[in-house]
């Protein structure tokens, strides 16, 4: 029989740096991804919320696999991330927003 073993307090707080720092400097990539495709595909276009979802989404999914937790943390971390279009904003406008973003992440 396993038995369980807990880490101590300056562990984890280590563990959870880390990972902090693994899931901005992801985060920050994975803006700039999104500011790449939005600039590259239809940037003329209005911008609108159901694509930033879809885009966090997508991008979180692709980096962590199909129903993963990573995949969920990521997700989560480019919504919190990626700011409200405009009402007028094009794709190409939000695109350098979200490279601003990446700046400000990192």
């Amino acid at each position: 029989m396993h038995e369980r073993t807990y880490a101590s307090q300056p562990d984890e707080h280590l563990r959870r740096a880390t990972h902090h720092e693994q899931t901005a400097d992801t985060t920050s990539t994975l803006l700039l991804v999104a500011a790449g495709i939005l600039t590259a595909s239809r940037p003329q276009d209005r911008m609108v919320d159901i694509v930033r979802r879809y885009y966090a989404q997508r991008l979180g999914t692709e980096h962590g696999g199909i129903d993963s937790a990573l995949a969920e943390t990521t997700t989560a971390a480019l919504l919190d991330a990626m700011p409200r279009p405009y009402a007028d904003e094009t794709r190409g406008e939000y695109a350098l927003r979200l490279r601003k973003t990446a700046e400000a992440v990192r």
